[in-house]
């Protein structure tokens, strides 16, 4: 009896061998040989899944926003305090970093680039960071107003503020991937809700 391959499960164990060799090869270097090698497929069967590089690469970033939707969900889930919210919001950022390997947390710099690329040519780029910043920014900003409504934070401009933190993250993430001597993510996560928090809080 011939084995049934479940074609969704099977894509997804391509995408994930494939991130482990753009992260270390970069996304301009890697062939479609070495990732269909790193999944443990011959170099046809990959094109059963997918057509390119620039697919998988696509459908990586797809891959990496779910998770980023699932984390984020998972702790925001029932919590009202909009200071427990920012607080739950980091964690979030530290799990992602911490549970899912440096694989993940290093392609963002591809993703980043393919970005800033993307906006230059009109916006009809393989992936969209600019919605990917956009929808991150609006969770924020969402609780930033929630806070000032309770009169627990400040008047501000909360899409700023938003814009702020992220800049934070995002900085505190490029400085780790380049020197994970340099702190540990959970450290700065801690030092950064507290310094934030004394910024915004009334």
């Amino acid at each position: 009896m011939p084995k049934i391959v479940d074609k969704q499960a099977k894509k997804q164990e391509i995408v994930q061998a494939a991130i482990k060799v753009f992260a270390k090869r970069g996304v301009a270097n890697t062939r479609m040989v070495e990732i269909a090698e790193a999944a443990g497929i011959g170099k046809g069967t990959i094109y059963e899944y997918f057509k390119d590089k620039n697919e998988i690469f696509a459908e990586s970033f797809q891959h990496f926003m779910n998770m980023m939707d699932t984390v984020m969900g998972k702790n925001l889930f029932k919590i009202t305090d909009p200071v427990l919210k920012l607080k739950a919001l980091i964690t979030g950022w530290t799990e992602i970093i911490n549970n899912f390997g440096v694989d993940y947390i290093e392609i963002i710099l591809e993703f980043w680039a393919e970005g800033i690329r993307t906006s230059h040519d009109g916006g009809m780029g393989l992936i969209d960071m600019n919605k990917l910043y956009a929808d991150y920014r609006a969770v924020i900003k969402t609780i930033l107003d929630e806070g000032i409504r309770l009169g627990k934070f400040k008047k501000m401009n909360t899409t700023l503020t938003a814009s702020i933190l992220i800049g934070a993250l995002d900085g505190l993430m490029l400085q780790w991937i380049l020197d994970k001597s340099l702190f540990t993510i959970d450290d700065a996560a801690t030092h950064l809700f507290d310094e934030f928090l004394q910024g915004i809080i009334k």
